[in-house]
């Protein structure tokens, strides 16, 4: 059963709450040229009328764990092959953290499964990629933000963007809870992100999208070392993508190890397509040094984009053999320009991996069961789902 609805909250006063989010936001606005609002919307969202904002602080509770709803089983034993000892831990001590401050901030228990467990994929890539403490990362639309905290609780330096209110409120509340302090919150705040990074008590910055979009005016360089925007580049706005490509280009420039854009999956090709996403990259100084199933790899580069038709052909084909109700299938690893130590880095982590004990779905679920106190951890959109799986 639910828990029953509080009639009020009041979030500590460090926390975002709807009402600053809003005002901020309607500040922004009256700075802002249509098409720079244009380009700061969920655009795929907007089109499926996929809820993004709240209008009480009590209500972001629900973007604890959504969007990757009923993966979890499949992700912990096929995806990630099961879970280190780190891993597990650190899924533990995010969980038991979401419960106490779901429970304080918005008097209802939460929980992570699906995100959290998903985000576990992009954070095992960019550790092998970048296993330095203290690199960089800026991530574009990070939904529930378990890759952020992922990362800052282990040492790297984190930059997020979002455009969607509810996420955007839920990212704040969570990252305050866990790194307190360490968390710059820029919503309402005129501060550049260069000041908050020569800050070195600062581990991650919350960026509006208000902010992101009008970034490229900023000629501070800012040493970003790693991009990442996963599940969501074929779900933005022509423009916008365009505009996220060519700001990323510029701001790897300023990094101190050797840069790239790296993420988990394209997102919903409902209105672009993959080689389109593909495309966008390349014609803005990227070039795919690995692709496969599982993370794709990026690196800024010098030599200028031909569009090849041969390769355009292929790619085209690829996308009609699809049908109308078939689940997207790998990008063609063909497109990959030329193999580099990527690959061999990402190979190396894998079989590192392998090598070592891991905890199995029964062993992970035994153990979230334990620290949530719960007997079941099917949530409530799981509940929903279930439900519509049996009524066909």
């Amino acid at each position: 059963m639910p828990s029953p609805r509080p009639a009020s909250i009041a979030l500590p006063p460090d926390y975002l709450s709807v009402a600053d989010y809003d005002a901020a936001e309607e500040t922004a606005y009256c700075d802002l040229p249509n098409r720079i609002i244009e380009e700061g919307q969920p655009f795929l969202f907007d089109r499926l009328n996929y809820p993004t904002r709240v209008r009480q602080d009590a209500a972001v509770w629900r973007f604890a764990d959504t969007m990757h709803e009923t993966r979890f089983a499949n992700d912990v034993t096929g995806r990630l092959g099961g879970l280190t000892d780190e891993e597990l831990d650190l899924c533990l001590t995010i969980n038991r953290q979401v419960r106490r401050m779901s429970t304080e901030l918005y008097g209802r228990p939460a929980f992570t499964t699906g995100s959290l467990i998903r985000a576990l994929n992009v954070f095992r890539h960019i550790r092998w990629l970048y296993p330095e403490k203290g690199a960089v990362v800026l991530e574009i639309g990070p939904g529930c933000g378990y890759l952020g905290a992922l990362l800052m609780m282990t040492g790297y330096r984190y930059i997020a963007t979002d455009v969607t209110q509810g996420f955007y409120l839920y990212q704040n509340h969570l990252w305050r809870w866990l790194v307190g302090d360490g968390l710059r919150e820029l919503a309402g705040d005129a501060a550049s992100v260069a000041d908050c990074l020569a800050d070195e008590r600062v581990t991650g910055i919350h960026l509006p999208w208000w902010s992101y979009m009008t970034w490229f005016r900023d000629r501070t360089p800012v040493p970003v070392d790693v991009v990442t925007a996963n599940h969501m580049l074929c779900e933005m706005s022509r423009l916008s993508r365009r505009y996220t490509m060519k700001l990323t280009r510029r701001l790897l420039d300023g990094g101190a190890r050797k840069p790239s854009f790296v993420f988990e999956g394209w997102g919903y090709d409902l209105i672009t397509s993959e080689y389109e996403a593909y495309r966008g990259f390349r014609w803005n100084g990227f070039a795919m040094r690995h692709h496969d199933a599982d993370i794709t790899v990026f690196e800024p580069v010098t030599e200028p984009f031909r569009d090849d038709p041969a390769v355009r052909d292929m790619v085209w084909a690829y996308m009609r053999s699809r049908g109308p109700s078939e689940p997207p299938k790998p990008f063609p690893s063909v497109l990959t320009d030329k193999a580099g130590d990527w690959t061999e880095r990402i190979a190396a982590g894998r079989a590192a991996i392998a090598g070592r004990r891991v905890h199995g779905l029964d062993s992970v679920v035994a153990a979230l069961k334990e620290v949530l106190g719960t007997d079941s951890l099917q949530t409530p959109n799981e509940e929903f789902f279930a439900f519509l799986e049996h009524t066909e």
